[in-house]
């Protein structure tokens, strides 16, 4: 089964507002494991509501969710914004718990790339895919690392009790 007969795009209010309690989840365990408290955090994926993920998508972001081949349910999903001519961020890369150590991850991150591939017209040139991800989070960073993604820069944010990594791979 590709990718894209197993993916979905949450571009109404209905989807965004399921996606919202899906990543809501997905990430409520990284928000306790860095003290990403909702009253200093609410972007977070743990902590945004119904109004910043539709902030997001009205501002150009691709939400992908995929969905797990056997069950049907929602398994992960990944966020892609077009920045630049051949430039996109990544974002909201989330994997429900109970899907976790079974290569979700790794599905998630190549099924964004092959939406970018099939959706975005590159003309045959290379596209950079950019990410920041918590620099402590050794098994995130290790993921992306495996993919291919090089570390550009590691910076400490004076709101954050960790760093964030900055990665970026061409495609």
């Amino acid at each position: 089964m590709s990718y894209e007969d197993r993916w979905c795009i949450a571009d109404d209010d209905a989807s965004i507002r399921q996606a919202v309690v899906f990543i809501n989840r997905a990430f409520s365990d990284v928000a306790d494991r860095f003290d990403l408290m909702a009253d200093r955090h609410r972007t977070h994926g743990a902590h945004m509501d119904f109004g910043v993920l539709k902030s997001e998508i009205c501002r150009g972001l691709k939400l992908v969710v995929l969905h797990d081949p056997e069950t049907g349910e929602k398994c992960g999903a990944i966020g892609i914004e077009k920045t630049g001519d051949t430039h996109f961020e990544i974002s909201r890369v989330c994997v429900a718990p109970e899907f976790r150590g079974r290569g979700y991850g790794k599905e998630i991150m190549l099924a964004g790339e092959a939406y970018i591939q099939k959706h975005f017209d590159l003309s045959d040139r290379a596209a950079t895919l950019s990410l920041g991800c918590i620099y402590e989070d050794k098994r995130a960073l290790s993921l992306y690392r495996a993919l291919d993604y090089k570390t550009t820069r590691v910076k400490r944010f004076k709101k954050h009790p960790f760093s964030i990594a900055f990665m970026e791979k061409t495609i």
